[in-house]
Parts: structure tokens; sequence; C-alpha cells
């Protein structure tokens, strides 16, 4: 093969190659524009609710977890992707009806974040996975789900639930649309907002109820703070 041609079939090589890493990547972004469609509309940035707790000292700033900061970095680097724009409400100054008025996002438990609970509540049984906070526990399928932990106390397994909403109120045609993802504890919660995002098998289970109010159940493994494992445990439309 001579020079002229050697360097044609390394352009078309360039090129093929381009357009299939393009076509991988607008796979994926199709996946997740599904998933967030819902979200991709309003006349204000997304509300991101977290929940902020008091500082150490009497007049020290109120805090967010480290953990609820990644989680956030998440939705706001997906959505960006998708042209959505999203802002901070702490849970302290945020009421459900005011931001009911609009589509957002809650992150963190009923235990911690009020919103969230405020939608567990208006779910009842249409949910099938129970959060116990009591127990600090999860319940779906007959069986309890907790967390569990090494001899240093870390967490080696967690769990996340994953709540879409189309509408938070059925009955209302301007209703908005809200997502609520938690876990036993941050760990949960922020690798649940990952997996919306990455994980393959999470998508292609939520698939057939992606245009219906819908949640994820998921586990995940955990060795020295660090992710191994991620396992859907049940997804399915919310009635």
């Amino acid at each position: 093969m001579n020079l002229v041609a050697s360097a044609i079939w390394s352009a078309i090589g360039y090129v093929l190659g381009l357009g299939t890493t393009k076509t991988v990547q607008l796979f994926k972004t199709r996946g997740i524009r599904r998933f967030w469609r819902p979200f991709l509309r309003g006349k204000n940035p997304l509300a991101v609710v977290l929940t902020d707790k008091p500082g150490t000292e009497t007049r020290s700033p109120r805090k967010i977890s480290l953990t609820d900061v990644q989680a956030f970095s998440d939705v706001r680097s997906a959505l960006s992707s998708l042209g959505r724009e999203v802002e901070i409400k702490v849970r302290s100054s945020a009421t459900l009806g005011q931001l009911e008025k609009d589509s957002f996002v809650s992150l963190g438990g009923p235990k911690a974040n009020g919103i969230s609970e405020q939608v567990l509540s208006r779910l009842g049984q249409r949910l099938p996975v129970r959060y116990d906070a009591t127990a600090g526990t999860f319940e779906y399928g007959g069986s309890v789900f907790s967390a569990a932990y090494d001899q240093s106390g870390f967490v080696t397994r967690d769990y996340g639930l994953i709540i879409r909403l189309l509408k938070m109120d059925k009955s209302r045609p301007d209703s908005k649309s809200a997502l609520i993802v938690f876990g036993l504890h941050g760990h949960g919660t922020g690798q649940a907002v990952k997996a919306i995002n990455e994980h393959h098998d999470l998508s292609v289970k939520l698939e057939p109820y992606i245009n219906q109010d819908l949640f994820a159940f998921l586990m995940f493994e955990f060795a020295n703070h660090e992710p191994v494992g991620c396992k859907v445990v049940g997804a399915d439309a919310i009635p």
C-alpha cells in the first residue's frame, strides 16, 4: 500500500472511530435523557433539596454532608449535559408547597429530610418499598434489608431507593415531576444517583416503565469506603 492510500485509510479509520465513540455516547445520553426528561423544562433552575444540619458551635453555619454534596454534583453534571440548570435548596428553608410549583429533586431519607418524608407519606401504600426510620431498614417483597458494617464500623453494604413521579398530584393537570433518592446511609444515596446515570442494568430494567411513575431499589457493596458492587433488587412502575 503506498503512502497516499495509507494516509487515506488512516483518516477513514480516525473518522469511523470518532463516529463510533459519538454513537456510543449518544446511546448513553439517550437513556439518561429519557429518565430525566420530565425535569428538563422549567422557568427556573431545577431545585435539588439537600439536608442541612446545625454546625458544631452555637453560631457556626449549618452544614451539608460531603456525600450529599457529591450526589448533588452528579445530578448537576447529568442535567448540565442535557442543558438544564440546577440549584441547591437547603431543607431548613424549603417547603413542599413551594417546591411542587415546579419539578424538583430531593436527596436524603425521611429521617433527616422532611421533603422526602412528605412525599413518601403521600405515596402511602402505592409504593411497594417501605422505609422503617426507627429500625433503619427497608422492607420489600416480604424481606427486610439493613446495612452491614466491617469490624471498624465502615459500611460494607447499603441500599438505595429511587422514586420518580411524573406528577406529584395525579389529580392536577398542572402538577410537576419529583425525584426522591435516598439510602440507609449517604453511601446509598450517592451510589443510587450514580446508578441513574451510569448503571446499564438499571436502565434496561426501568425502560418498560420510563413513561410512568416508577421506583428502583438497589443494593451496593463497599470495601474501604469504595463501591465494589451494585445490584438491582427491584424495579417497577408505581400504580
